[in-house]
């Protein structure tokens, strides 16, 4: 019974293996070295005979362990019928996959995107919020950083990888709180103001972390612009 049950695994491999390769359009491969230098070499017939190889070679020693220790031959067809089916089943699945349409995969491409798009307004959204609020004064740069952390992007290891780059030696907080004072200040129209700004929410970071901000922003507005005189 095993031994009909390996060669009907070994026929679906290899019409699983085949159909993939034949309607994947080239995102699927052959992983077995072995097998792909056959199927290159000798084409579908080669990949055939190296499939019936391996089949009639475990068969083989299956029949001359049982001779002499039936339990361990059923144990070795029991081990080949598990490993089998689990490449069946994973080939199985990545053929579900590649069968899905090219407009279904258009779809659920677009559908990705609209997800990444909604995801990246709402952070841009809270963003303008904690600038205006650290802006105002009435939001501390400690509290913003946390309520940045506590978003969706916030918990993104992507996007703390991104910040960690960019920011480079510097905790998550301490990121997400530098990227709040860039994002208040990149609001800002008039340059007095903006210099201004910068210059106390690196105090205030120096406050709250114990350490200089991870940038000089106000490097960012060049010189300090000067206070117009009054008129006479």
């Amino acid at each position: 019974m095993k031994r009909v049950l390996f060669c009907l695994l070994s026929l679906a491999d290899l019409s699983l293996t085949c159909w993939l390769l034949d309607n994947s359009g080239g995102q699927a491969y052959e992983a077995n070295p072995l097998a792909c230098w056959w199927l290159s070499r000798h084409g579908w017939l080669g990949l055939a005979c190296f499939k019936l190889a391996c089949m009639l070679t475990v068969l083989g020693l299956a029949t001359v362990i049982s001779r002499h220790r039936p339990r361990a031959g059923s144990r070795v067809l029991t081990f080949a019928c598990t490993a089998l089916a689990s490449v069946v089943l994973y080939s199985a699945a990545l053929c579900r996959e590649a069968y899905s349409s090219p407009e279904r995969r258009a779809a659920e491409e677009d559908r990705r995107l609209d997800r990444e798009l909604g995801k990246a307004k709402a952070h841009q959204a809270l963003m303008d919020r904690l600038a205006e609020g650290v802006t105002d004064g009435r939001l501390p740069l400690l509290e913003a950083a946390v309520l940045a952390g506590e978003s969706e992007r916030g918990r993104d290891p992507a996007f703390l990888e991104h910040l960690a780059h960019f920011y480079h030696g510097r905790t998550a907080q301490e990121c997400l709180a530098a990227s709040v004072i860039m994002h208040a200040i990149m609001r800002q129209r008039q340059p007095r103001v903006a210099w201004d700004l910068a210059l106390r929410l690196e105090q205030e970071f120096y406050l709250s972390y114990g350490s200089p901000a991870p940038l000089r922003h106000r490097q960012g507005l060049g010189e300090p612009p000067a206070v117009e005189a009054a008129s006479e």
